[in-house]
């Protein structure tokens, strides 16, 4: 679709055989317009202007994560912070629409890095008996790109293709992650800014925690995002701000929740910990004492225990990576379970990747095992 409309507009007549200068003019057309259409770049715009609420005519940096889920992902927190440091961006960003359109199609770039890498081998990450890549994989490969799927959505996209066991490749998965993308938009239009996975993720929590009369009460709604988002009464601003949301969403004044109100809410309140995910985030690095070569070594050790880019590792995963840096013996991993300890979250008893980017400056200030010596000939070997 794309490489006909380019063709359109360098008005050349559809062929089978290009020559070098009309090839070369059909890359500069693509380039200087960052791959987009004249209806996707104005679809863009539009986005943009969505999100630029004061007419400033630029993003905050704190926008892209909200910005990224309206294109049609649903990206972990930790994967807008990725992208936002893969793009250089730090907590005073100011986003202009050209730096907008070229962010979104390196984000679009971005996100397919994984899954074509694995199309390129030939099978999916810890396939233990490297088969092919089949339709059947549709799934887990748009988790991969930063989709939340319902098992409806997948069923519908391979039975159209003719079952789960027909070969997949990339080009045709590609086109199929489109079209998703174009259907998440669609249906987030229509269950007011939630994708269908998250509309039903909603409708459970509603179910299970509604009166008889079918609402959400002020308690019972209070004692739910004390539940879903636990860090918020750790940060007094954050529950200042999320306390105004509530009392936003009761539209009627009646002191109770509809379904209605309460996915605004949730949407409002995910807004809001996206945001401040992402600057807390690049605001930490500067913190630390860190660069952004650092902390793009420890993202690509990170990644090597969290595959799916969840955001988050127990310290099974963190002894596995460890043991690839640093012979550990049995004492060696007490003492890393003991500082595992003072640095993970207790309601999770996982470290996400700030968390473990306090805790490999805690072990490097300490120089626990000669981990700065052994760090610094790896950063050596990397350069050289």
């Amino acid at each position: 679709e794309s490489l006909e409309h380019f063709i359109g507009v360098c008005r050349f007549e559809p062929q089978r055989v290009y020559d070098f200068d009309q090839i070369y003019t059909l890359i500069f057309r693509f380039c200087n317009a960052d791959g987009f259409t004249d209806s996707e770049e104005k679809d863009l715009t539009d986005l943009f202007r969505k999100f630029d609420d004061d007419g400033s005519g630029t993003l905050e940096a704190s926008e892209v994560g909200p910005v990224i889920r309206w294109l049609g992902y649903q990206p972990t927190q930790y994967r807008v912070y990725s992208f936002a440091e893969d793009v250089g961006l730090n907590e005073n960003s100011a986003i202009d629409l050209i730096q907008f359109r070229k962010m979104v199609s390196n984000y679009y770039r971005l996100s397919l890095r994984r899954v074509k890498e694995a199309f390129k081998q030939g099978y999916l990450p810890g396939s233990e008996d490297k088969r092919r890549i089949v339709v059947g994989d549709l799934g887990q490969l748009l988790t991969m790109v930063g989709y939340e799927i319902t098992h409806a959505e997948v069923t519908k996209v391979i039975d159209s293709l003719g079952g789960p066991d027909d070969p997949l490749d990339f080009l045709t998965f590609k086109k199929l992650e489109i079209n998703h993308r174009k259907h998440v938009r669609k249906t987030m239009e229509e269950n007011g800014g939630v994708s269908n996975a998250e509309y039903n993720k909603y409708q459970s929590y509603f179910h299970h925690n509604k009166d008889g009369e079918g609402h959400i009460t002020q308690k019972a709604m209070r004692n739910l995002l004390g539940k879903l988002f636990p860090s918020n009464s750790l940060d007094r601003s954050r529950h200042v701000r999320i306390a105004q949301l509530v009392k936003e969403a009761d539209v009627d004044g009646n002191k109770v929740f509809d379904f209605e109100e309460f996915v605004w809410l949730m949407n409002r309140v995910t807004e809001v910990m996206d945001r401040d995910s992402l600057v807390k985030g690049l605001m930490l690095r500067k913190q630390l004492g860190y660069t952004s070569a650092e902390v793009k070594h420890f993202k690509e050790l990170y990644q090597m225990s969290d595959e799916d880019m969840s955001g988050y590792i127990d310290f099974e995963e963190l002894c596995k990576l460890f043991l690839m840096i640093l012979p550990l013996d049995g004492e060696g991993i007490r003492e890393l379970s003991a500082r595992f300890r003072q640095v993970c979250s207790m309601e999770t008893g996982e470290l996400d990747f700030w968390e473990f980017l306090t805790f490999m400056r805690s072990v490097q200030r300490d120089n626990w095992r000669n981990i700065t010596g052994v760090l610094g000939r790896r950063t050596a070997l990397r350069n050289s």
